[in-house]
């Protein structure tokens, strides 16, 4: 194949899949994919990354208001990523505990923890400039 038509659909390729989060209100996030068409997903709690994004089980590794976000809650992509966006809930009660700190600064990786509506911004802003991000959103608290 001719080296300018793969640029081309490498170029196509990575414009036509992207992923947006919104926060929405109170207990509601909505993420939407982009693949040929426009697909949104609500969620209360939601991992996001790439252009993937699930429902945040918070029984799966015991994450609580008290305890933090869990370091296994990163797992589904942390390989993937190089930058990590964490929500600590529109009032900021969600806690990050330093041992998911540590978790990440040994993997070296960059580490951004806000409240869910400048989270959400963040996030956005890194997918859009094609950075390799996940992200960990509570949309309540």
């Amino acid at each position: 194949m001719h080296k300018s038509i793969v640029v081309l659909l490498l170029f196509l390729h990575a414009s036509v899949f992207s992923i947006e989060v919104e926060y929405v209100q109170w207990g509601i996030m909505k993420v939407f994919s982009y693949n040929n068409e426009k697909n949104e997903t609500i969620y209360k709690d939601c991992k996001v990354w790439g252009n993937t994004s699930k429902k945040w089980d918070w029984k799966e590794h015991g994450t609580s208001h008290e305890g933090g976000i869990h370091f296994k809650d990163l797992l589904d992509f942390i390989d993937e990523v190089d930058e990590v966006v964490l929500s600590a809930g529109v009032n900021g009660v969600l806690e990050i505990p330093q041992q998911t700190i540590k978790f990440l600064t040994d993997l070296k990786k960059i580490i951004h923890i806000c409240r869910t509506p400048e989270a959400v911004k963040l996030f956005n802003k890194l997918a859009k400039q094609k950075k390799r991000v996940g992200g960990l959103f509570h949309s309540t608290c």
